[in-house]
């Protein structure tokens, strides 16, 4: 019985440079059909995008994504998003980490201009073929120190 956990250990070792590099190439894809779905507003594809039970965590505290959430997001109108993906590294035979910015910008509830930047990191696991978000935080940027 002991052997089990050694062995899997070694297995995830072996398969850990292959999965590496699978997350770092399909990573530059991904980043480009998220974008494309968000600034399309496609619930569909961004709700694809999540594995089910996937939560968002923020300053206000941890949320279900679903497609009544990605839905909100759209409700003061048009917004248009920018990310960098700036690390992608496994964290086991079927997870790995993402970690960038992005850069939100359309109208707030008052009709306002909105210009939101924050700092994301992203556990992914895998679901078949395609790696989907598990687990997302989303920090805002602080504003420049005076």
């Amino acid at each position: 019985m002991r052997s089990i956990p050694i062995l899997a250990f070694l297995l995830a070792l072996i398969a850990s440079p292959a999965f590496a590099n699978d997350i770092k190439e399909q990573a530059p894809k991904m980043r480009a059909d998220y974008i494309e779905a968000y600034n399309r507003q496609d619930v569909a594809a961004l709700s694809a995008a999540y594995a089910s039970e996937a939560v968002i965590v923020n300053p206000g505290g941890a949320f279900p994504i679903d497609a009544k959430m990605i839905e909100g997001w759209f409700k003061d109108g048009p917004r248009r998003i920018d990310t960098t993906f700036d690390q992608a590294m496994p964290l086991g035979a079927d997870a790995a980490l993402g970690i960038g910015t992005l850069h939100v910008t359309g109208r707030n509830l008052k009709g306002e201009p909105l210009d939101f930047k924050a700092r994301w990191t992203a556990t992914y696991v895998r679901d078949g073929s395609k790696w989907k978000v598990r687990l997302l935080t989303v920090v805002p940027t602080p504003p420049p120190a005076r």
